[in-house]
């Protein structure tokens, strides 16, 4: 159940008067406002449905956000109780978002999705899934993909030095959290927002967790039930299982292999099929669908996507100073497609 936007809007939160809406999904709605005597302007979440699952959600992003003090996260200014439910004041964020930048590189995936499909022309799905995936056979085979369904395109669409430094500069906050034992665990492109001068910023922390380095990477703290975002989501994530920085970069792979492709590495006619696809296939190689990727640039979009964390990119600034860079500067000296190769042993 999705948060009802045409809903009256209360007249105030706490000590700030409420100006409109700003956006909304299952877990809460977000307002504009403006502290009524500070005259502070601000974006306020709260639940609109006491449902467990939303106040548990608001809670670990209060709790989250009281804790990160960064630049590439959004700030907590306030918290409380608002007829019994909780709610909290965060800065007002001015700019755009990676899925909007996404749709200017990419215009097509825009004009697709309001048509109501995919990037890759299946019938668009449920953003978030609560349940697990049924196991394939017994050698974890799935049916194969459908053929891409579009001719090859450019890589980045023209735009791979811009698109690698976007990518890189979103490491930067994500190093932050996982330093401070902070899982995402919900990265998606919505979900990281884009200042005017290009500086990324993490938001909604609704399922965020907590995992203990000093007890070992996959250790953590779990909290509220499995959710996630089908496009993005880690194997490890569709499972339950214990996630840890890893899951995150996964996401994060996702993400840019649609930002070189203009498609995302999984999609189906159901959620379940799409997080099958997650656990049990491989997507086609980023040079199949665009060309330009040279080989060291794939093995990097491949080593995230693995489908074993121990064998994935362990390290969001790993990722940034030496795997982008280094793609960068191949892509200024003018390297090729890259041919068919497994991913590379982790880096860790």
């Amino acid at each position: 159940m999705t948060a009802n936007l045409d809903l009256p809007i209360a007249a105030s939160v706490g000590p700030y008067r409420i100006l409109g809406r700003l956006g909304g999904g299952g877990m809460g709605v977000i307002y504009r406002a403006v502290h009524a005597e500070t005259g502070l302007a601000a974006a306020v979440k709260t639940v609109r449905f006491p449902r467990r699952t939303n106040v548990s959600s608001i809670r670990i992003e209060i709790h989250t956000l009281s804790r990160l003090q960064n630049p590439g996260v959004v700030r907590i200014l306030d918290q409380g109780i608002e007829a019994g439910l909780p709610w909290y004041a965060m800065e007002l964020l001015e700019g755009t978002t990676l899925r909007d930048w996404l749709d200017s590189v990419w215009p097509e995936i825009k004009t697709i999705r309001a048509a109501g499909g995919t990037p890759t022309g299946t019938p668009s799905h449920s953003s978030e899934v609560d349940t697990l995936v049924e196991h394939a056979d017994a050698d974890g085979a799935v049916p194969p993909q459908p053929a891409r369904a579009r001719p090859r395109v450019r890589v980045a669409n023209g735009r791979l030095i811009e698109t690698l430094r976007t990518f890189a500069k979103v490491c930067a906050p994500l190093a932050f959290i996982h330093g401070e034992g902070i899982v995402h665990r919900d990265l998606k492109p919505p979900n990281v927002f884009l200042r005017d001068d290009g500086r990324p910023v993490l938001v909604d922390f609704g399922l965020a967790s907590m995992f203990r380095g000093a007890v070992g990477r996959e250790t953590l703290e779990v909290s509220g039930e499995l959710m996630g975002t089908v496009a993005y989501i880690s194997p490890e994530q569709v499972r339950a299982e214990m996630v840890d920085a890893r899951s995150d970069l996964y996401a994060l792979g996702c993400m840019l292999y649609e930002a070189l492709t203009g498609q995302v590495p999984f999609s189906a006619r159901s959620p379940r099929e799409t997080v099958s696809r997650h656990l049990y296939q491989w997507p086609p190689l980023p040079s199949e669908l665009a060309s330009g990727i040279s080989p060291s640039l794939e093995r990097v979009v491949l080593s995230l996507l693995e489908k074993n964390p121990a064998d994935r990119i362990g390290h969001a600034d790993d990722l940034a100073e030496t795997r982008l860079d280094l793609a960068a500067a191949e892509e200024r000296g003018g390297a090729g497609s890259a041919p068919r190769a497994p991913a590379p042993a982790p880096a860790e």
